[in-house]
């Protein structure tokens, strides 16, 4: 039987035989108030947000699942501080970056791919921020430009970069690494640093 909660509270919800995983999930999200929005779904110990998550798995059949754990936060506060929290995570990320890249340079492979995990993980959450901030202000990253370049093109070019930077890693090709993270992933988030202070004073303006 299958244990679903939200907020770390119990939640019933028909978990019948044969069901998909998404279809329990859009059951779920359904019955939520319009105040809440969900930041985060895990589902027996595992992540479903994380930035490599391959999105088949919600077509996976909910028999085996034994627990599904919803967290959610308030969607005007989410509102208030989606942007300045995305910004937050960049500029975490961005401090590990150079460390990684000299660490993998330098030869110590173990010691920067401690770091690597800690710079993906900084990276999801960005994009996951970026995400749930996204569908609560509405916004259309197709029709956002910044530098003459859409947030849904440099949107995309992060994604591939990452996915290549994670492929090298699995491949021990370090030195790749290092110019990938100083060539392409570098500049790229440098850009969202400059288009989220951009959109940030944006959002306020229309306030």
């Amino acid at each position: 039987m299958t244990k679903i909660s939200i907020d770390g509270s119990a939640h019933h919800i028909d978990a019948q035989a044969g069901k998909k995983l998404g279809e329990i999930l859009e059951d779920v999200m359904t019955s939520m108030s319009p105040a809440r929005v969900v930041t985060e779904i895990t589902v027996d110990g595992k992540s479903l947000r994380g930035l490599l998550h391959q999105p088949d798995c919600y077509e996976s059949n909910c028999d085996s699942v034994n627990d599904i754990e919803i967290q959610t936060v308030d969607r005007a506060i989410w509102a208030e501080s989606g942007i300045d929290m995305a910004l937050s995570s960049l500029e975490r990320v961005k401090t590990s970056l150079v460390k990684v890249a000299e660490l993998f340079r330098g030869g110590s492979n173990i010691k920067a791919n401690d770091y690597f995990v800690r710079c993906v993980e900084g990276l999801e959450r960005f994009i996951e921020t970026m995400m749930t901030t996204r569908g609560i202000l509405e916004l259309d990253f197709t029709k956002i430009s910044h530098d003459g370049l859409s947030l849904a093109k440099m949107e995309s070019e992060l994604c591939q970069i990452l996915q290549s930077i994670v492929h090298q890693q699995e491949n021990a090709e370090y030195e790749a690494i290092a110019d990938q993270l100083e060539d392409e992933l570098a500049p790229n988030l440098a850009f969202w640093v400059r288009a989220l202070k951009q959109l940030r004073l944006t959002q306020s303006s229309n306030a």
